[in-house]
This record gives structure tokens, sequence and C-alpha cells, in this order.
């Protein structure tokens, strides 16, 4: 497991925790990675999102690929990547809370047919879009962001350079 941490210990210890349990999808497709594109500030990352009261983690894999890229997930391609499990640990300052999110890692093949994507308003006002992409590219782009403290890419950034490590072997 993979763990990173955004917050100082102290307030790790101290605050309120909320942990929310989340999946994300490693889709590769003629040596490109299905990634989310927030097109307004030119950053990656991959596809995927909470896992839902009464949900399992592959329900809630299929659904937050058809809601973030409108396309439907071959189940029979689903497995798990590595141990799957990342830790991003974050300060919320507006609840004055820490939050630990945990996300299992899965790769899955998606069908060909797309139907329109089910943005949230967030995911409209970020310009998030579903697109493919070389590693090097997204992984050059969420580079410069984490560069102006936008530290929240360093999670997707650390799995794409290990699939980045891992198609070098």
């Amino acid at each position: 497991m993979k763990t990173i941490m955004l917050c100082e210990r102290d307030e790790y210890e101290q605050l309120p925790r909320r942990v929310v349990n989340a999946v994300k999808a490693i889709i590769i497709k003629d040596d490109k990675i299905g990634l989310i594109h927030f097109k307004n500030d030119n950053l990656y990352d991959l596809p995927g999102g909470g896992i839902e009261d009464g949900e399992t983690p592959i329900e809630a894999l299929v659904r937050e690929i058809k809601e973030e890229a409108g396309a439907t997930v071959k189940l029979h391609s689903i497995r798990e990547f590595e141990n799957g499990k990342y830790v991003l640990i974050y300060k919320n300052s507006s609840t004055n809370t820490i939050i630990e999110r945990n996300f299992t890692c899965f790769y899955c093949a998606i069908e060909d047919i797309h139907t329109q994507p089910q943005l949230t308003d967030y995911e409209h006002k970020t310009s998030q879009q579903f697109v493919f992409v070389t590693i090097d590219d997204a992984i050059a782009a969420n580079d410069r962001h984490m560069q102006q403290g936008r530290h929240w890419v360093e999670n997707p950034t650390i799995i794409l350079r290990r699939l980045k490590d891992i198609k070098a072997m």
C-alpha cells in the first residue's frame, strides 16, 4: 500500500477524520491510457470515484466509468492493479477535517460503444473529459501542477509512473 500524506502529522492525529473508500480504473488501449482530463487546468486523473453505501468496489468501478467516460466496462477484464491500495490523506480546510481516501485500482477494458457521460455540475465546471493520452504526456502535465503546489495530482501520477515502469520491464 502506498500512502501520500498531504497534511501535518499533528493535524492528522488531532483533527476529526473521515474515511472515503474509492475506486480508480486503469484502461489501456493502443499504448495509451484512458484518463480524465481537466481541460481548464490541463491535468489528468484516473477515472473513478467513491464507493456508495451498499456497493461493492466492482459495482462502483462499473458505475463510475459509465458516469465519467460514458463507457461500459467489460466485466471479464477487471483485475486488481498490484495490491490495489493507495491512500491519500489531506486536510479539508473548509471543514477542518482530515480526509483519508482509500483507493483500490483496477485494470479493465471498455466496450467501443460509448454513451454520453453523466457528469456532475463540478465535473462540467472543471471541463472534465475522458480521453486517451500517452502516459508520458499525462505525467508531464501533472508534474507541472505539482511544481505549482497542486499536490492532489501526486496520487494519480505515482500510479502512472508505476505503470510506465511496468511497461518498460
